[in-house]
C-alpha cells in the first residue's frame, strides 16, 4: 500500500567546525558534530545551548509589544476596571491563561474574567458571538488574548465598536493584514528578537506576566512572591511548548529545561494530582516525552470532549479534593478520546487506502459526516506519521461546511501550503505544523486536487520514503555510561532538538530475539560487535523478529540510554532501524 519505506540518510557537517567546537568548547567531538549538523555553531548560540541558564533568558521586552500591552493592562488593574483574558483551547491556551490570569491576580486585579471557547461549538480563536456576549457582559472591559487572535481582522473589529480596549497575544503566523487591537504582541513582529522568535502563546504570555511583574516590583525586577510565582510557571510554559510542538532550541530550551525542574520540584496540586493519575512515576524525573505522552493528552482532552475550562479549573486548584475531582474527569475524557480517536483514524485509513490513487497522492485529505471535531486534529497527526504525508481530516456538519484539521511532516510549512489553495477556503490558519480550516463540502474535491499539487511541488523529500536522518556513525566500543550521558546533555529533546540517532554498523545478532512486554508486542536483541555485547530494546516490531536471525551481520539505528536497576547501571539502545549489513 502506500506506507512510507525508510531510507537511511547520514547528516553531515564541516570537519573544520566539529574541530573549532570540540577545542573551544571542551566537548565530545560527536556532541560538537551533532550541533554543527544542527546549524548550533555560532559561539553565542553554542554557549546558549550547552549551558541553559536562567540569567541567559531575553527580557520580555524583546517581544514586540509587550512593553505597551504590560502598561494598558497595569493601567487597568490600578483602576479595577474588568479585564477578560480570552485563550485557546489546547494545552497551550490552558496554560497561558493560567498564568497570567494568576500572575494579574497576585497584581491585584479584582474584576478579571478568564475565557475559553467551545471547541466544538465556537471553534478556533476569537468569534462574533463572544465578542458581543462578553462586551455586553463586561461594558468597557480590556480584552486580552492568548494564543489567538492575529488573524482575527473583524472580531477585534467588533470589539473595539462595543467599546472595548484589545490586546492580541498569539505566536501563530499572521498575515499582511494585522487587526486593528490596541496592542498587538507577537514574537515574529518587525523588532523581535530572533532569539525568542519560536515562542509558543503560553511562551508570549509568560513574558508579558514578566514584564507585568517588574511593573509592580521595583520597575526593573519582580517583587520576591511574583518572581518565585514565574518560576513556578516555568513548569506550564514547558508544558506548552513541548505540546504544541516548538522547537526546543534558543529561548524555548531554557525555558523548557529550567520548566521541567520546575515540574518536578514545584508542582501544583492540580498538576500533581493530574501526574498521579497519568501514571507518571514520582521517582522518575519529568521529561518531555512525559509531557508529550501523558500530561497534555489528558489537557487537551478536556478541550476535544468537554469544555477546556475543566483543565484550567484544574491547573488553578487549590485543594487536593478539588484536584483530584478535576483529574477523575480528564482522565475519563481522555479514555473516551483514546476509543473516538481509534475509531477516527481506522476509518480515515480505510477511505485514503482505497483511494484509487493513493499511491501517487502528496497528500491525506479524508471526510466524513460522523468524525469528532474535538479528535480530528490528533487523528490527523497519526495518518501523517502513518503515511508521510501532510494530512487534513475534515468533519461535514449538517449545513455542508467541513471543519478539519490539518498536520504536517517534518520541514513542510502547511500554512504557507494552505495559503495558495485559499481560494477554495472559507478559513484557514496556524503554523508550519499544525493549522485548521474550513471550507464547503462541495470545494472538498478541488481542495484535495489543488493542495496535492502544491504540497507536490513544494515538498522536499521523495513521496514514499521516510527519511532516517542518523547523526553519527560509532563503534560499539565507545558506548559506555560517561558518553551516554554527554550525550543526555543536549536534552530536552523535541522539535527543533530530537534525540540524537546513532548508527553501529556491522553487529552481529548474538542469540535469538525475546518477546518482552505484558502482550509481548516488543523485542530484546543482544547485539555483537568484537568483545562488547549491547542491548538493544525494539517497541512494537514483535511481527518482525521472526526475520532476525542470529549469526548475522546488521546496521542498527538507534537511540542510546541509560537503564538503572537495583543498583545497576547499564548502556543500552531503543531502536530505530535495522537492515542487513552490507546491503
Amino acid at each position: 500500500m502506500a506506507y512510507a519505506q525508510t531510507i537511511w540518510k547520514f547528516r553531515q557537517a564541516d570537519p573544520k567546525v566539529i574541530e573549532r567546537l570540540t577545542k573551544n568548547f571542551r566537548i565530545d567531538p560527536v556532541v560538537a558534530q551533532i550541533l554543527a549538523q544542527r546549524g548550533i555553531d555560532d559561539p553565542t548560540r553554542v554557549e546558549r545551548f550547552l549551558y541553559p541558564d536562567l540569567k541567559r533568558l531575553t527580557e520580555p521586552e524583546a517581544v514586540p509589544g509587550v512593553i505597551e500591552a504590560a502598561k494598558l493592562i497595569d493601567e487597568a488593574i490600578r483602576a479595577d476596571r474588568t479585564i477578560v483574558i480570552y485563550s485557546d483551547y489546547d494545552v497551550d491556551g490552558v496554560c497561558g491563561l493560567t498564568i497570567l490570569s494568576e500572575c494579574l491576580r497576585m497584581a491585584g486585579a479584582k474584576n478579571l474574567v478568564p475565557y475559553i471557547p467551545h471547541r466544538i461549538e465556537e471553534g478556533y480563536g476569537l468569534n462574533l458571538d463572544a465578542i458581543r456576549s462578553l462586551a455586553s457582559e463586561n461594558p468597557g472591559a480590556l480584552l486580552v488574548t492568548i494564543d489567538c487572535g492575529i488573524t482575527a481582522i473583524e472580531p477585534v473589529a467588533e470589539a473595539k465598536r462595543l467599546g472595548l480596549d484589545v490586546i492580541i497575544t498569539d505566536h501563530h503566523t499572521f498575515k499582511e493584514t494585522l487587526p486593528e487591537a490596541d496592542v498587538l504582541v507577537h514574537p515574529q513582529l518587525p523588532g523581535g528578537d530572533p532569539f525568542t522568535a519560536n515562542l509558543c502563546g503560553t511562551g508570549v504570555a509568560f513574558k508579558l506576566a514578566w514584564q507585568i511583574a517588574k511593573q509592580f516590583g521595583d520597575g526593573k525586577k519582580a517583587s520576591p512572591a511574583l518572581r518565585d510565582f514565574l518560576v513556578r510557571g516555568l513548569g506550564l510554559v514547558a508544558m506548552a511548548t513541548v505540546a504544541d510542538v516548538m522547537p526546543l532550541v534558543d529561548e524555548n530550551r531554557i525555558l523548557v529545561k529550567h520548566g521541567l525542574e520546575s515540574l518536578n520540584k514545584r508542582r501544583t496540586q492540580g498538576l500533581e494530582a493530574l501526574m498521579q493519575m497519568a501514571g507518571v512515576k514520582p521517582d522518575r524525573p519529568v521529561t518531555s516525552t512525559t509531557i508529550g505522552f501523558q500530561i497534555a493528552p489528558r489537557i487537551n482532552a478536556a478541550g476535544r470532549m468537554l469544555h477546556a475550562f475543566t483543565a484550567y479549573e484544574l491547573l488553578t486548584s487549590k485543594t487536593p479534593t478539588e484536584a483530584q475531582q478535576l483529574a477523575d474527569i480528564l482522565e475519563e475524557s481522555n479514555r473516551s478520546r483514546r476509543t473516538i480517536e481509534s475509531e477516527i483514524v481506522a476509518q480515515a485509513r480505510q477511505q485514503f487506502e482505497n483511494d484509487p490513487n493513493a499511491e501517487t497522492r502528496n497528500v491525506v485529505v479524508v471526510a466524513d459526516a460522523g468524525w469528532h471535531l474535538g479528535v480530528v486534529g490528533i487523528a490527523a497527526s497519526r495518518l501523517a506519521e502513518l503515511f508521510h504525508r501532510p494530512t487534513i481530516i475534515l468533519s461535514i456538519d449538517e449545513n455542508g461546511v467541513a471543519h478539519g484539521s490539518a498536520r504536517s511532516i517534518p520541514g513542510f510549512d502547511l500554512v504557507k501550503a494552505l495559503g495558495e489553495c485559499s481560494e477554495h477556503l472559507k478559513t484557514f490558519g496556524g503554523h508550519a505544523a499544525a493549522a485548521g480550516l474550513k471550507l464547503n463540502e462541495s470545494s472538498i474535491q478541488a481542495f484535495r486536487e489543488a493542495f496535492d499539487r502544491v504540497v507536490g511541488a513544494n515538498r522536499t523529500d521523495v513521496l514514499g520514503e521516510r527519511e532516517l536522518w542518523i547523526d553519527a556513525e560509532i563503534m560499539m566500543s565507545r558506548l559506555d555510561v560517561g558518553f551516554v550521558k554527554t550525550i543526555n546533555d543536549l536534552e530536552p529533546h523535541g522539535n527543533g532538538n530530537p534525540r540524537p540517532i546513532l548508527a553501529i554498523g556491522g553487529v552481529e545478532l548474538f542469540g535469538q530475539p525475546l518477546l518482552i512486554g505484558q502482550d509481548q508486542k516488543h523485542v530484546r536483541l543482544n547485539m555483537k560487535q568484537g568483545d562488547k555485547i549491547l542491548k538493544v530494546l525494539a517497541w512494537n516490531q514483535a511481527e518482525q523478529s521472526a526475520d532476525w536471525q542470529p549469526g548475522v551481520k546488521y546496521d542498527i539505528a538507534f537511540t542510546p540510554s541509560i537503564n538503572e536497576w537495583q543498583g545497576r547501571v547499564e548502556v543500552q539502545a531503543e531502536m530505530k532501524a535495522i537492515r542487513l549489513s552490507g546491503v
